[in-house]
């Protein structure tokens, strides 16, 4: 049976992989239709060779994630014998509003994969990928590689990116080897090539104007991983209109924020290049939550309330303390949610509570702390409930040591292939 129009998104994943094999990955998903967002993947297991996030789906979009470390951060390949590569859609791929991140010495030097790896060319995803507004951060010593476009039938769109490399500009290559890459508008550092390959390159490279070199894309915080444009940035203001292929399902509209959350991206005239807007992301962290109160109920619960005395966070996440034991992070809501209902307590035993505001720039000092003792019987199911004004926000999910992505949503399939 197909599976069909999977969504994964807010999830911390990471840890995953096999000592020395190159065969699993951080996630690794088949099916026709598949939406990854506001997930955060970190490195995988210690001596792992997989890579970050592994694909081989129809109708795929990959938008406001962050992707650090990995054998690539993407492989997007061919469908493995499923039927799935004769879906329509099967050919177009879509990455956009990304943070991609290469550590020195993380795995394979290409930062994406597009195309196949069975060597039956005839199953390759071909068609285009439409690589745009992201943000690709690469600290390697050595050579990095933006992208690997298996064959001459693959083609990218590339625009409104920054490309940056820690290492001197003759360290970046744009394409491994084949494919066609049409890149326009993007940021990239001085002395960049089309390939390492130098003249044994097979592929086509074509500069359709309006890119931007230099030594730096003017970060806010470089170091501190705050890769929003600081003013004066030759980023802002210099992108393009997205391709008609991609709007406006796919326009740029949101973009990621620290951790597994995301927001909306502000709109004028001309896209600054990359995965932010200049000034849309705030440079400091939001004023405290207040006031908490905890209140026992009679079925194993604790109904907590807060004053939100920001204008500018992202969300709230709630910390419980359960008797002596260190605080921990009970679940994230959204902005402006005010309240939350903790459910599945343990008769008798003590919950502490705070409450700590945050966004792109970091935490807010914790609120107040606020004690119950769970009372009563159990009543329907565990979990919790936020609410304010709007809506309130859910925590995602972490999947961290082991094969734990496996059991994200049951769909992700763990294959003994690259």
């Amino acid at each position: 049976n197909l599976t069909e129009d999977v969504y994964l998104g807010h999830c911390y994943i990471h840890g995953n992989g096999i000592n020395a094999s190159a065969f699993e990955h951080n996630s690794y998903c088949e099916c026709n239709g598949i939406v990854y967002e506001y997930n955060r993947y970190g490195p995988l297991r210690s001596g792992a060779n997989g890579n970050a996030l592994k694909d081989r789906s129809a109708n795929c979009v990959v938008r406001y994630n962050w992707i650090e470390s990995g054998n690539r951060q993407l492989d997007l390949v061919e469908a493995d014998g499923s039927g799935i590569e004769t879906l329509a859609g099967y050919n177009t791929t879509y990455v956009y509003g990304n943070v991609l991140i290469e550590p020195n010495g993380a795995g394979n030097s290409q930062i994406l994969h597009y195309g196949g790896d069975n060597g039956n060319t005839a199953t390759y995803r071909k068609g285009t990928l439409y690589f745009y507004g992201n943000t690709i951060v690469s600290t390697r010593t050595g050579n990095t590689t933006l992208m690997r476009l298996s064959t001459n039938s693959e083609t990218c769109d590339c625009r409104n990116n920054i490309i940056y490399v820690s290492a001197a500009g003759s360290f970046l290559g744009l394409i491994d080897d084949t494919g066609v890459l049409n890149y326009r508008n993007n940021w990239l550092k001085t002395g960049y090539s089309n390939s390492h390959s130098g003249g044994a390159m097979q592929g086509t490279v074509n500069n359709q104007g309006g890119n931007v070199v230099g030594t730096s894309p003017g970060f806010l915080n470089e170091a501190g991983q705050d890769f929003s444009l600081a003013a004066g940035s030759t980023c802002i203001n210099a992108g393009i209109a997205l391709a008609a292929a991609v709007l406006p399902t796919h326009n740029v509209t949101r973009h990621y924020v620290k951790h597994q959350q995301g927001q909306a991206r502000p709109v004028d005239a001309t896209f600054d290049l990359g995965a932010f807007e200049a000034g849309s992301v705030p440079t400091t962290p939001p004023n405290a939550a207040s006031g908490l109160t905890a209140t026992a109920n009679m079925t194993l619960g604790a109904s907590l309330n807060w004053s939100d005395n920001s204008s500018d966070e992202s969300g709230f996440r709630i910390e419980r303390q359960i008797g002596a034991a260190s605080f921990a992070t009970l679940t994230t809501v959204g902005a402006n949610v005010t309240s939350y209902n903790d459910s599945g307590l343990t008769l008798g035993t003590m919950y502490t509570y705070r409450i700590v505001a945050y966004n792109a720039a970091g935490d807010a000092a914790p609120s107040n702390t606020s004690s119950i003792t769970a009372q009563g019987t159990a009543g329907g199911g565990g979990g919790g409930t936020g609410s304010s004004s709007g809506s309130g926000g859910g925590g995602g999910c972490a999947v961290g040591e082991g094969l734990g992505a496996l059991a994200l949503l049951g769909i992700l399939l763990l294959r003994r292939r690259r």
